[in-house]
């Protein structure tokens, strides 16, 4: 799992992957994928997550957008090691 922040000037942020108004329904203003926070979280934990109200299910990412946001897995110097490892095993063709 990847959060989403907003970007403001002055703070933390990480510049790999922006997402703007448009890119998807959640975006209402400029973001940034939080590679730094990424975290193995099981679908169960998910499930519980949104059936507790802790999560709220949005619309998939467009395909498009899914490219972008996997690509900055490897791009990102903020992404965890183990999750590039990962990433790489389970997802080869997504370092392009």
């Amino acid at each position: 799992m990847v959060g989403i922040s907003s970007y403001r000037e002055g703070t933390f942020y990480d510049p790999t992957c922006f997402l703007y108004v448009g890119d998807h329904e959640f975006i209402r203003h400029t973001s940034f994928v939080h590679y730094r926070n990424m975290r193995e979280v099981t679908a169960s934990k998910l499930q519980n997550g949104v059936n507790q109200g802790f999560f709220d299910p949005k619309e998939a990412l467009a395909p498009e957008l899914f490219m972008r946001v996997a690509q900055g897995v490897h791009r990102s110097r903020y992404t965890p090691k183990k999750f590039k490892d990962l990433f790489r095993v389970l997802s080869p063709g997504y370092e392009d």
